[in-house]
C-alpha cells in the first residue's frame, strides 16, 4: 500500500513509519526536518516541507491509498490548533482533488465520548493538565468526521516507550476503561497500521488502551 504519513518525525509517528516500511509498505512522509526522522529506505519518500503549506501537503497525500495523521506539540502542553490545522489542509486537499484515502487520525483518550468510558473523576484533573491538546483534538475529531473519507480515530491513553507488547486492548464508548493502563507506542502504531490494512471495518473511534 501507498501510505502518507503527517507527524512523522513524532515519537508514534516515526514508530509507524518504521512499522510500514518492515511490512513493505511505500510511505510518504511530510517532515520540516528530515534528520529528525533519521531513516532512509528505498520505498520512502520525504517531502520536506509544511503542514500550513497547501502544496506541501498536497505533494504528500495525493495518490495515495491511506493517510495517517499524528501531529502534536510533542511533550509541550502548549496552546496550539496543529492537529485541526493540519487535518483541515489535508481534508482539503483530498476534496479539491476528488480523492478518497483511508483516513486514520491519532487523537487522545478523555476527548469526546471517550471521557465517559472512564472514573469521572479523572476528567477534572485530565482537562485541566491536557486542555489545550484536548481542545485541538476535540476540533480535529469533528473535521474527520465531516470529511466524508473512511476514518478512524484512535485515542490512546498515556503512551510510554516500552518495546512493543502485541495488540492494544481496543474499546469503544461507551464499554469502559482504565485509564491508568498506558500502553506502548510502538503497539499504537501498529493498531494504526493494522486499521490501514484492513479492507473494511471503518469508520470507528475507540480508546486503545494495554491489553
Amino acid at each position: 500500500m501507498k501510505i502518507a504519513v503527517i507527524g512523522a518525525t513524532g515519537p508514534t509517528g516515526q514508530l509507524f513509519v518504521q512499522q510500514a516500511l518492515a511490512k513493505g509498505h511505500h510511505v510518504t512522509a511530510l517532515v520540516r526536518s528530515p534528520e529528525k526522522l533519521g531513516l532512509t529506505d528505498p520505498k520512502l519518500t520525504l517531502v520536506v516541507g509544511d503542514v500550513y503549506q497547501t502544496e506541501d501537503v498536497a505533494k504528500t497525500v495525493i495518490g495515495q491509498d491511506a493517510v495517517f495523521i499524528a501531529l502534536g506539540t510533542g511533550k509541550k502542553a502548549s496552546k496550539s490548533s496543529i492537529r485541526a490545522d493540519g487535518t483541515r489542509q489535508v481534508v482539503q486537499v483530498l476534496a479539491a482533488a476528488g480523492e478518497k484515502p483511508k483516513l486514520v487520525v491519532l487523537s487522545s483518550l478523555g476527548v469526546g465520548e471517550s471521557k465517559k468510558q472512564y472514573a469521572f473523576y479523572w476528567n477534572g484533573l485530565l482537562w485541566f493538565m491536557l486542555r489545550h491538546a484536548f481542545r485541538d483534538h476535540t476540533d480535529q475529531e469533528a473535521i474527520v468526521r465531516a470529511s466524508g473519507l473512511r476514518w478512524a480515530i484512535l485515542r490512546p491513553t498515556f503512551m510510554n516507550d516500552k518495546a512493543g507488547q502485541g495488540r492494544p486492548k481496543a474499546t469503544p464508548a461507551p464499554q469502559s476503561v482504565k485509564i491508568r493502563a498506558s500502553v506502548p507506542r510502538a503497539d499504537v502504531a501498529a493498531y494504526a497500521l493494522r486499521v490501514i490494512e484492513q479492507p473494511d471495518g471503518l469508520p470507528q473511534a475507540v480508546a486503545l488502551t494495554a491489553s
